[in-house]
């Protein structure tokens, strides 16, 4: 199994555009956000929402030994609550 990790809030609108124009049942979805408002804007209610509280939260939200690989999708931006910026 693949997993593709979104962080932050725009990044989770990245991939939900990209996922709208295939289906992708063989990956698992972890949207992840420091702002409890926003995490579940993005994703499907089978998706896991992770808020971050702490850096070693968000290295566990990344690694998975039951999975092959991980994507990390970030925008090092202007992200609304500096996701980005404070785990990547």
């Amino acid at each position: 199994m693949f997993r593709v990790v979104t962080l932050g809030y725009r990044a989770g609108m990245i991939v939900d555009r990209l996922r709208a124009k295939k289906n992708y049942d063989d990956i698992r979805f972890v949207y992840s956000n420091t702002d409890s408002r926003l995490l579940h804007e993005w994703g499907k209610e089978e998706d896991e929402h992770i808020l971050l509280t702490d850096i070693a939260q968000c290295r566990e939200s990344i690694h998975d030994d039951n999975e092959l690989m991980a994507v990390l999708v970030t925008c090092l931006g202007n992200d609304l609550g500096n996701d980005s910026w404070k785990y990547a």
